[in-house]
């Protein structure tokens, strides 16, 4: 399954609003909708990734992942991850991650840390 997520900008009353005519006459939706063939097609290969495209510019946003916290309890609060908030939004350090793969391998291997059995 290639899934793909598309974040378009295209003129909307609501945008009309903010941004004013000026801009919304560039963000039509025949500005966004090229790449939608693409991401349909079988010689589509890319999976995992968003886009964002408007006013005829496309882009890959990247998705970064910090360092995180593997919590050793068995149950986990609301009140445990409230106290290590800190840790879990600290983005130094952070690794691009380049697909939903990679980010369940960290998560896997981070299993694996806390509980030697599932090795």
């Amino acid at each position: 399954i290639c899934c793909n997520v598309l974040s378009p900008l295209a003129s909307t009353s609501q945008a009309n609003e903010v941004l004013g005519d000026e801009f919304n006459r560039h963000l039509v939706p025949e500005k966004v909708a090229p790449i939608l063939p693409y991401l349909c097609s079988k010689i589509c290969k890319e999976k995992g990734n968003i886009y964002v495209a408007g006013g005829g510019y496309i882009s890959r946003i990247g998705i970064f992942e910090g360092k995180g916290v593997l919590f050793n309890e068995d149950e986990i609060s609301a009140d445990d991850v409230l106290t290590k908030m800190s840790e879990i939004y600290d983005m130094e350090n952070a690794k691009h991650i380049t697909s939903i793969l990679q980010a369940a391998k960290r998560i896997l291997k981070n299993l694996i840390k806390k509980n030697k059995t599932l090795q």
